[in-house]
């Protein structure tokens, strides 16, 4: 969560730059993030294994989506939200935003990320690419589910709530790391 206070001093209102960027920074990550794109030693269609995976990944009625989910290899579990796509489109959305310094939680940013991911699927989901428009307002209940599903599931589960702080605090600890080796 950005402390929404001093950053509307210093910006315009957020909600559209951090849209903006979520969602231009996911097309570029979900081909090679998700494997939307087949060997190039595969004879597969590109538009026919792409329109495949991403409705396998988008299917309607599905909750939560199956993109949000990383694999932890050491536990050999999936855990909601440690997708590396999404803390890509998070970590590179706050830098390029100069957004840092205003942190103050991850879940929001991670719900908005899981969103852009969401769009930027739908655009590819007939195999090739039909513009889709990223707006708050479009995605609110959606948001609202993510935001609900953390609330729900993670939060009153003491192992899994313990995870999601420390990967959030992992995930704050690298953006500051970043952020003050090229400041």
């Amino acid at each position: 969560m950005l402390n929404q206070v001093t950053l509307y001093k210093a910006l315009p209102p957020p909600s559209g730059k951090i849209t903006a960027a979520c969602k231009r920074i996911a097309r570029a990550k979900i081909r090679r993030g998700y494997r939307l794109r087949p060997s190039i030693w595969s004879n597969d269609s590109e538009p026919d294994h792409q329109e495949k995976i991403v409705k396998d990944l988008i299917k309607e009625g599905q909750f939560p989506p199956t993109y949000i989910f990383g694999w932890d290899e050491m536990l050999k579990m999936w855990f909601a939200f440690e997708n590396e796509v999404l803390l890509d489109i998070v970590l590179d959305a706050l830098l390029e935003l100069g957004w840092q310094p205003y942190l103050e939680d991850l879940d929001n940013m991670f719900c908005t990320a899981a969103l852009a991911v969401h769009c930027a699927l739908l655009e590819l989901s007939n195999g090739g690419f039909v513009h889709t428009e990223f707006t708050a307002s479009d995605y609110k209940p959606m948001y609202d589910k993510l935001q609900k599903y953390i609330k729900e599931h993670i939060v009153p589960d003491a192992e899994l709530l313990k995870r999601w702080v420390e990967y959030k605090k992992r995930a704050s600890d690298r953006l500051k790391s970043i952020y003050s080796s090229h400041h």
